[in-house]
């Protein structure tokens, strides 16, 4: 499965337009196509809207650097974002798993590699892409096994308009120690910045199996990072969110605030493998017409364990408001077996491995009366006498109050989504006119986008769903 980076965020319409014209084109990931022999060395094709054009890139396209080989995983996370100003969205690949030579000569396994491809009104400009790896020049840190760079993505422009992207190495070892501690590459105009739990002004300490930077999400004003691999006292992988803002202060970006599940006022209890931070989604929020402009940070724990009798993997997901001087508040929490929620408490459900959260007006401040709140779950139907396949559904939630009231659930055909059939939910997007849902395609057939119109959702109309896919 490979998913958009940018899945988990709100985002102003369009989203990957490549050629300029405010549509969204299609992007059909591969990561296990086989290239020129090579098994899983991966691929990616796109079709841009304008004039149905399609393109399929892999590490043998000319201008794309280096070449195919097995289990490279190219594509494995992709994103986009306007990176030189164009107007165009360009296309950041990512083949995290990318074998390398470290600086003393060794094999790094799994080191990692970013593609940065221009977009332009005749399409994507494989030509003068470029490549960053941790040998590029200007980037802080070195080439080592199991880094895993590029594993997130995320990128946008300030509110002072300037292109930024976040490059996550979760398997990053930072010092002698920690192996897999994690590391964050913060890159916004000349100058590369890197971040783990060791800069300066990060709370916690880095430490083997953190996984910092799994996931990242970010605003023009915030940036959201997840260690969900954090041990929390000594409740391994209960997992931590760290929040920071766009200014960079002794060569990191200033930290907020960080906060887990034993942060006063945040709903639960730190325990082993809740994963707390498992997915990500952050908008600018304002919660009062008087109140300064903080965001709204939608946060997975898919490992949560509700209710006894070791129930595990059922799953959990928070809303927490946080304000501009560093203060977590819980606005929200959600599970099923809270009154109102449709479903039931079941084993690998997995409620919360991907949420969304997103204004549903043109304006990128979210309210209490203008954000929706999207959790997905696997539904795995253990107990119910099931065959064994996962039966994913969607649902809403109000951003305030009960979440089973004026709540939504999306499953099997609901808005002309082919759920019945599909055992996967790959990706959730949303900008203020869609919520996106992607799903693997059949067999041999290219992945799909559909895009949901809030005003079905929110408001009962019968709009036109949208299905963006490669058409051959």
């Amino acid at each position: 499965m490979a998913v958009p980076a940018s899945a988990g965020d709100h985002i102003t319409d369009p989203i990957d337009d490549f050629d300029c014209d405010d549509q969204r084109d299609a992007v059909d990931p591969d990561r296990y196509a086989t290239v020129n022999g090579h098994t899983n060395a991966g691929a990616i094709t796109i079709q841009v809207s304008g004039d149905g054009g399609i393109m399929t890139l892999t590490q043998a396209s000319p201008g794309i650097a280096g070449g195919p080989e097995e289990d490279d995983l190219f594509s494995s996370i992709y994103t986009s974002f306007d990176d030189n100003g164009d107007g165009c969205d360009d296309l950041v690949i990512a083949a995290p798993f990318e074998d390398l030579v470290a600086g003393n000569g060794s094999e790094a396994t799994d080191a990692g590699m970013i593609w940065i491809v221009p977009g332009s009104p005749d399409g994507l400009r494989p030509e003068e892409s470029r490549a960053v790896n941790l040998h590029t020049p200007g980037i802080p840190g070195a080439v080592g096994k199991f880094h895993r760079f590029g594993l997130s993505l995320a990128g946008g422009n300030t509110i002072t308009h300037e292109p930024y992207l976040l490059i996550g190495a979760p398997g990053y070892t930072v010092g002698k120690t920690g192996y897999a501690a994690g590391a964050v590459y913060y890159a916004r105009g000349d100058e590369t910045y890197q971040l783990t739990q060791d800069s300066s002004g990060v709370p916690g300490v880095a430490e083997p199996r953190d996984y910092f930077g799994e996931y990242i999400v970010a605003t023009n004003r915030y940036i959201a990072v997840s260690a969900p691999g954090e041990a929390i006292g000594d409740r391994s992988s209960s997992g931590m969110v760290h929040v920071f803002i766009h200014t960079i202060t002794d060569a990191h970006l200033r930290s907020l605030s960080s906060f887990h599940q034993n942060t006063d006022g945040i709903y639960g209890v730190a325990e082993s493998g809740d994963r707390f931070g498992g997915s990500l989604s952050i908008i600018n929020y304002q919660h009062t017409l008087d109140a300064p402009i903080g965001a709204a940070i939608s946060v997975g724990t898919p490992g949560e364990q509700v209710g006894a009798g070791g129930r595990t993997y059922n799953g959990m997901a928070h809303l927490i408001r946080h304000d501009n001087t560093g203060e977590p508040v819980q606005q929200s929490y959600v599970h099923q077996d809270l009154p109102g929620v449709d479903g039931i408490v079941e084993v690998h459900d997995r409620f919360g491995f991907n949420t969304v959260v997103s204004a549903t007006t043109s304006s990128d401040i979210g309210t209490p009366s203008t954000t929706a709140w999207t959790v997905a779950s696997w539904e795995l139907p253990d107990e119910d006498g099931g065959d064994g396949y996962n039966d994913p559904q969607v649902q809403v939630f109000p951003a305030t109050g009960d979440p089973g009231d004026n709540d939504h659930t999306i499953a099997h055909d609901d808005y002309g989504l082919p759920l019945l059939t599909v055992q996967d939910i790959e990706s959730l997007q949303a900008s203020y006119t869609y919520l996106y849902i992607g799903v693997p395609g059949l067999p041999g057939q290219p992945s799909e986008v559909y895009g949901i119109p809030w005003q079905n959702v929110l408001g009962g109309q019968n709009a036109p769903v949208i299905k963006i896919r490669v058409q051959p």
